[in-house]
């Protein structure tokens, strides 16, 4: 343990701890770091109300209380002065800490150092928006709802999910699948523990539902998803007026210098015109530039916005300089158009013709850690990269293939996609995004293509994965990786998974399985837990559910290369294990 007075033996320390001890020094002083922050916090809360109180009833300069606005100005500057921090910091705190004076399960975690200041920030937001009371009622009335439309919904299309098995696969699953007898026994046994407990049971507030989310192996971006997701499911509604309310509040686009000849440009947007812009700068990068371009991510979006908007001389294309660059090939007139996925039909659904993967990249860091094919023989210094492009750009010119007025398909608009549950359980999602309010998907619908849930034998209810009350861990699948299968199932020895298949499993996962990754599950791979067997497919594992899961290409390498490995419970948790420290951290589905 780190004696935090004595700086020589804690870097003494560091550097001659085995991993595994030095792990738990590291999460242990984090946990205290949290705990100070959180500390610092509820002060700095105290500090501004006792300013707040003081000035307030104490006469100004002119004999006269002083107003509200004059108190909250002089609470902020109190505090900015004693604890050092800016302004806005001190209002954010403050905030916080008023918060959290009505929310005491959200102070015990936080005093006790489990979540930083910007996660319980995220929580506490949120709690202002819930509703108050047991939540067990809104969601019996709600999968009451949903149970009365399944009767009313539209049949989906057949789709090789566990529901179409032959009879004699469907028995031997059922010895061995959580699909099959046992599991079903198992959970009438969960629904009568259950209903026995309704009247004795603690209720179930918001704030249970928020700590346990937030225990979870997720990013802070996926906690707010989750979270928004949690409230649209409580109250439709409310939720439609809270985001008529932000927009009202934030919207806004804010353009303000910059050091060395630059700008920084911030924008509050609905999510659809943000997912437009997005998807459309990432489907310019991927038709124009080629993976030699040595600029890097960054600058290539800039220049991609710059040509969007218009702005004079702009216009995206590739410096790598290679007369065999594959992104030029894609500027001539013979070319335009391939490469580049057509809307779909407007009531497509997820079959076997439904898109299985997406080419939009999601908004990653410019220097994220993709693999690259790139050799030494392709390595161009910038000078000869602008040079070469120059040439190739007044050659394209000359050949009249890349003109400003030849109609590009990258910049013709795109259609969104929302991910829509006919059953009314699950809250619709705008692909790129997350969870949207009815309303909004309302709005939404006509300019995008509808991809409904497909037909699953095991469907969650409103209250979605969140088991509060229950944290016993599932029990693992077999670690044959024939998920819980006797016999395999059609498709099973195909390495490729079909299109319904794989739209299954990105509508249970929707992102990346690696823990704390936020990469969206349509951008992943599906990867094999157990590996897949080409010599010999019976024997390896199998392609089906509980064997698959989404893993971005940089976790995907990492899996493989270890030393984490997954574990698949019956629930679709995953456990990953450090095989040389033993430490172990969950993953969830959804």
């Amino acid at each position: 343990m780190f004696t935090y007075t004595d700086p020589v033996a804690d870097e003494a320390l560091i550097a001659s701890a085995d991993t595994a001890p030095l792990g738990d020094h590291a999460r242990e002083a984090l946990r205290l770091s949290q705990q100070a922050g959180a500390l610092a916090v509820l002060a700095a809360h105290e500090i501004g109300r006792r300013t707040y109180t003081e000035r307030l009833n104490s006469g100004g300069r002119n004999g006269r209380p002083a107003s509200h606005s004059t108190a909250e100005k002089a609470a902020l500057g109190e505090v900015s002065l004693q604890l050092r921090i800016s302004r806005s910091k001190a209002a954010k705190w403050i905030t916080l800490g008023d918060q959290l004076a009505t929310l005491p399960k959200f102070r015990a975690q936080f005093l006790a150092g489990k979540h930083s200041i910007h996660r319980m920030s995220l929580l506490a937001a949120s709690a202002q928006d819930a509703p108050e009371g047991d939540l067990r009622d809104r969601w019996a009335d709600a999968d009451d709802e949903a149970l009365d439309s399944d009767t009313d919904a539209t049949d989906l299309p057949d789709q090789p999910t566990f529901d179409d098995l032959p009879d004699d696969v469907e028995a031997d699953a059922d010895a061995d699948t959580p699909g099959g007898d046992r599991a079903d026994d198992q959970g009438s046994d969960t629904e009568d523990d259950a209903d026995g407990q309704d009247e004795d049971a603690e209720p179930i507030t918001f704030e249970d539902l928020a700590l346990d989310l937030a225990q979870r192996s997720s990013t802070d971006p996926a906690l707010r998803d989750e979270l928004n997701e949690a409230l649209i499911e409580l109250d439709p509604d409310r939720a439609e007026n809270i985001r008529e309310e932000f927009g009202e509040a934030w919207q806004n686009v804010t353009i303000t210098d910059d050091a060395h000849g630059h700008v920084n440009v911030d924008a509050c947007m609905p999510a659809e015109h943000g997912v437009h812009l997005r998807d459309r700068i990432a489907r310019m990068l991927k038709r124009r530039v080629c993976r030699l371009d040595p600029r890097t991510l960054g600058q290539q979006r800039v220049e991609a916005l710059a040509e969007i908007q218009g702005a004079p001389g702009a216009k995206l294309r590739c410096r790598c300089g290679l007369d065999t660059c594959p992104a030029a090939k894609t500027r001539t007139r013979g070319n335009r158009g391939r490469g580049v996925e057509m809307p779909q039909p407007a009531d497509a659904t997820f079959d076997a013709e439904a898109p299985q993967t997406s080419d939009i990249a999601t908004d990653i860091p410019a220097d994220a850690d993709e693999p690259t094919d790139a050799g030494v023989d392709a390595v161009v210094t910038a000078g000869d990269a602008d040079e070469a492009a120059s040439n190739n750009d007044t050659a394209a010119s000359a050949d009249n293939t890349d003109s400003d007025d030849d109609e590009d398909p990258t910049t013709a608009p795109s259609r969104h996609t929302l991910y829509v549950d006919p059953t009314g359980r699950d809250v619709t999602r705008l692909a790129g995004y997350g969870a949207i309010d009815p309303a909004h998907a309302e709005r939404v619908a006509p300019q995008a293509q509808i991809l409904t849930a497909p037909a699953m034998p095991e469907r969650r209810t409103t209250s979605g994965l969140v088991l509060l009350g229950n944290r016993s861990p599932a029990p693992p699948i077999d670690p044959s990786g024939h998920g819980g299968f006797g016999n395999p199932p059609p498709g099973a020895l195909t390495y490729a998974p079909p299109a319904a298949l794989r739209a299954e499993i990105l509508y249970l996962d929707h992102r990346c399985r690696y823990p704390f990754c936020n990469r969206p599950s349509d951008t992943c791979e599906l990867d094999h837990l157990v590996k897949f067997n080409h010599a010999d497919p019976l024997a390896g594992g199998w392609t089906v559910p509980y064997n698959l899961i989404p893993l971005c290409r940089p976790d995907h390498d990492r899996k493989h290369d270890g030393p984490w490995i997954p574990t698949m419970h019956t629930d679709r948790t995953v456990t990953w294990t450090n095989l040389r420290t033993g430490q172990t951290i969950i993953t969830h589905p959804r």
